[in-house]
């Protein structure tokens, strides 16, 4: 057991439901009420950075998802004008185009500005490729957020139920807490 020196003596009122979860709680994972709630608070604490990261996930993920969404609709789009261009050129004739060198000339422009409106999707390509590859950063990210919390949690649990010196990870380097 930790020193009672450590703590803070404090009376607490709970709803009897609540009181109970928490009982029953503390009994399946082999801990006392106290530590129970000591350990809930103390992950209530930690979370909203995790909850944040998730939230900002999640935000990517659906930003991710509106410009795959405008992508492929562009796509559709320039891919119908490119056709009607080329369908327009097609029905020319031959004849026309040999003896206007101005039809000519408009018609290699429309040539041109189909192959442009075929290519124009890819900037659109890259901003997708941008978000997907902070996306996969930031869920990697709280991949290791989760981690380093459950190391921690796992070592305040320790704590709770032993009066050695612990080492809590925090970040890349650790820190000694006398409990």
């Amino acid at each position: 057991m930790a020193k009672q020196d450590d703590y803070v003596k404090t009376a607490l009122r709970l709803p009897p439901a609540l009181h109970s979860s928490l009982t029953k709680s503390a009994a399946e994972r082999g801990h006392s009420l106290n530590a129970e709630m000591v350990s809930r608070l103390e992950r209530s604490y930690e979370n909203p950075q995790a909850g944040d990261m998730a939230r900002g996930v999640i935000r990517l993920g659906v930003e991710l998802a509106d410009v795959e969404q405008q992508l492929a609709e562009a796509n559709l789009r320039l891919a119908e004008l490119a056709l009607c261009l080329r369908l327009a050129v097609y029905h020319i004739p031959k004849d026309v185009l040999d003896g206007d060198p101005t039809i000519k000339a408009d018609v290699d422009e429309w040539l041109k500005d189909s192959q442009e409106l075929l290519e124009a999707p890819d900037q659109l390509l890259r901003e997708a490729e941008e978000k997907t590859k902070k996306f996969m950063d930031a869920t990697k990210r709280m991949s290791e957020v989760a981690e380093q919390i459950a190391a921690r949690r796992k070592a305040i649990e320790k704590a709770l139920d032993t009066s050695d010196d612990i080492e809590i990870p925090v970040s890349k380097r650790s820190r000694k807490l006398d409990i």
